[in-house]
């Protein structure tokens, strides 16, 4: 311990510096972040940190509130505990402190959420001499029995106080709660686990179907099984409908793929349309690697600094110019060794395209507005003048495609509403974003849950 000491105290002032220095630029910005929010709503809240004591305006919400109901509280941290207990009177009959939550679905400890809050208040609440009420929902209105009883099996074998934080017992089971299903009773239904064994290089008869596995990375791999077990179910497998009581032959507009995150969505949906499934994806995540913000991205990359090789190409890949393989091999035959851009302008002298010398006239063009005007603005022309827009609204998954490209606008209009401006910085932004796997908003033709399904029906019709 005192070899580490000179270490550790260099560490505590070396954090400190960075702590004090990313304030005073946050503050030079005026901008906060999630921590700063919760922590000024803590000074706001306490008159003494130390002792803990509530400020005036603690009592003063304490006395405002009837009741203060917390969802989702697994998912709780210290902070915010700290800052509920603040605003709720606990004392002399004082206002009702609820929280409902389910500690098998925590989530959130990357950002310090406490399930050991969830749980002390679970099992403290079930006592008798304690004032507190625990009123267990343990019914499932959502699914059907067999696959309630799947997945008490799966958890039974996973769940412990050290991978859980709770036994998986009789009180921790999911129960079958909606008896209507029983109004459509459908017999021999069987709850299947499909594994992927990327390891192994035996083969069976599902897996040679997944041609070239070894070279496919794991979404794609995945889509490949999901497809072929979709394939085996249509015109074969019989479902109850729901609305006429009778049974028929599966359709895609029947498949849901639920997933825990929509990162690979794209992916899915790309092997999808390949196997001539149709599909749709309902995305509040996940946008970015989506091919038209991919080629959004580029073009404005090139916009910003037309020497870039790889997004000038892509570009002249793409819808918005059109060559092929052979003619961008040309372009880059034109001048070796300099830069594409330097080689489509040599290009340019020896060919009369006119589409081409358009499209570098009109990135002129956009370049000289890009440093003028907002690039909201920018964008929104791009999509217009191009045709962009219009042209993935006709291919398919167009409504949700159509949709990524407004929400990348909205994106740009938010962003140039802070202190900062200018494409070069909001380019580094995107960039910041992708290496860190995040996105940039809620991108989505219909609103809900995060799903991707077959052709999947739309609940507004």
């Amino acid at each position: 311990m005192q070899e580490l000491h000179p270490t550790i105290e260099q560490l505590t002032k070396m954090i400190k510096q960075f702590k004090a220095g990313y304030q005073e630029a946050k503050k030079d910005k005026g901008l906060v972040d999630f921590a700063d929010l919760e922590h000024f709503a803590l000074d706001i809240l306490l008159e003494d940190k130390e002792t803990q004591t509530a400020s005036s305006i603690a009592k003063d919400l304490q006395e405002k509130f009837t009741e203060v109901m917390i969802d989702e509280y697994q998912d709780t941290n210290i902070v915010q505990e700290t800052i509920l207990t603040l605003v709720s009177n606990q004392q002399d009959g004082g206002n009702m402190f609820m929280v409902g939550g389910d500690v098998k679905q925590s989530i959130y400890r990357f950002r310090h959420a406490e399930p050991t809050l969830f749980i002390e208040k679970y099992k403290r609440f079930a006592r008798e001499d304690d004032p507190g009420y625990r009123i267990d929902l343990a019914r499932n209105f959502r699914s059907r029995e067999e696959v309630l009883t799947a997945a008490n099996y799966i958890f039974r074998q996973l769940f412990d106080q050290k991978v859980g934080d709770i036994d998986y017992d009789q009180d921790a089971e999911l129960i079958y709660g909606n008896k209507d299903y029983e109004q459509v009773p459908f017999p021999d239904i069987d709850t299947e686990l499909l594994i992927i064994d990327q390891e192994t290089q035996e083969q069976d008869t599902f897996e040679e179907e997944l041609e070239n596995e070894q070279d496919l990375e794991k979404a794609q791999l995945e889509a490949r099984g999901y497809a072929t077990k979709i394939k085996s179910w249509i015109g074969t497998t019989e479902i109850m409908d729901k609305h006429t009581g009778q049974p028929r032959k599966v359709e895609y507009r029947d498949i849901v793929i639920l997933l825990r995150s929509m990162t690979w969505t794209p992916t899915i949906m790309e092997e999808f349309k390949k196997q001539g499934i149709p599909v749709y994806a309902e995305l509040s995540t996940g946008y970015l690697a989506a091919i038209e913000i991919q080629v959004m991205i580029s073009l404005l990359k090139v916009i910003d600094n037309p020497r870039q090789d790889i997004p000038l190409a892509s570009v002249l890949k793409s819808p918005i110019v059109g060559l092929s393989e052979d003619q961008l091999a040309k372009i880059r035959l034109a001048k070796k060794g300099a830069s594409y851009y330097q080689a489509l302008k040599a290009y340019l002298k020896t060919t009369n395209d006119d589409s081409l010398q358009q499209f570098v006239d009109q990135l002129q063009r956009f370049r000289r507005e890009a440093r003028q005007g907002a690039l909201s603005t920018l964008i929104w022309e791009i999509y217009q003048e191009t045709g962009y827009y219009d042209f993935v609204g006709g291919i398919p998954g167009g409504r949700q495609r159509q949709a990524n490209l407004r929400a990348l606008f909205d994106r740009a209009k938010s962003y140039e509403s802070t202190s900062f401006r200018g494409l070069f910085r909001f380019l580094r932004f995107i960039e910041r974003m992708e290496e860190k796997g995040d996105d940039l908003g809620a991108a989505k033709a219909l609103g809900g849950t995060r799903r991707c399904g077959t052709d999947y029906d739309d609940p507004q019709k």
